[in-house]
């Protein structure tokens, strides 16, 4: 259960990063109770890269779905015109 009142902190740069780890528990929740998965995968997946090539009837959807996944970075490639 995720407190509502987090302790004083007096480093800006620590409150951040609390904010923003709540924040992506909050957003990622609904997978890290996925048995097998959890927070170790979730920090692998932010942590990881890809790449997609094309963005057509495969590739939009592919980029999406990485993105809602909480992966890290990734870049796409299209040759459309």
């Amino acid at each position: 259960r995720l407190s509502t009142h987090p302790p004083p902190l007096d480093d800006a740069a620590t409150c951040f990063a609390i904010a923003r780890s709540v924040e992506e528990y909050a957003r990622y929740s609904r997978q890290l109770v996925v048995p097998g998965f959890g927070v170790p995968a979730q920090l692998a997946l932010k942590n990881a890269r890809g790449l997609v090539m094309g963005a057509g009837g495969w590739g939009c959807p592919a980029v999406q779905y990485l993105a809602a996944a909480g992966v890290g970075a990734y870049r796409m490639v299209s040759y459309g015109r």
